[in-house]
């Protein structure tokens, strides 16, 4: 137990940025409808200005028209330029993304939520994509130093 005390740090409290920096904020794009065509992709992006914030982990939420969800790819590009598939292509029955439905993320640890976030929808089939929302949890204050 001594030699992990000395050689680990404890995490602080992890919280929901949103309440931890301001009741009021809302890390949501646009919700104008964007078309897309088969084979081809539509974008949003969520504008986020609150530093010294890091991720620990993502809940998102789309809102997608298409008619088989089977039939779509999600990639999430965070500030800095990294990208992560969110959803991909597969047999996943059912139509339709609305914002009832949470896709949870760990592709987001240690990354500072300033910056832009984008969303990038690509349909193997026609669709819309009208919006996306973002509930970051981590912790607020300096970066967590990594090993």
């Amino acid at each position: 137990i001594d030699y992990a005390k000395t050689k680990y740090k404890t995490l602080p409290e992890m919280v929901n940025a949103a309440k931890e920096l301001n009741n009021d904020l809302d890390f949501s794009s646009d919700t104008t409808p964007v078309s897309f065509s088969a084979g081809s992709c539509a974008t949003k992006t969520i504008n986020i200005s609150e530093s010294k914030f890091q991720v620990f982990s993502l809940e998102l939420s789309f809102d997608i028209q298409i008619s088989q969800v089977k039939n779509l790819m999600v990639l999430m590009t965070m500030p800095g330029g990294k990208t992560a598939q969110i959803v991909r292509t597969s047999n996943m029955p059912g139509s339709n993304l609305n914002y009832g439905q949470y896709f949870k993320s760990m592709q987001a640890f240690g990354v500072d939520l300033n910056g832009d976030w984008m969303f990038k929808v690509c349909g193997v089939e026609a669709g819309s994509f009208r919006g996306v929302r973002l509930d970051a949890y981590g912790f607020d204050g300096e970066p967590i130093p990594r090993r």
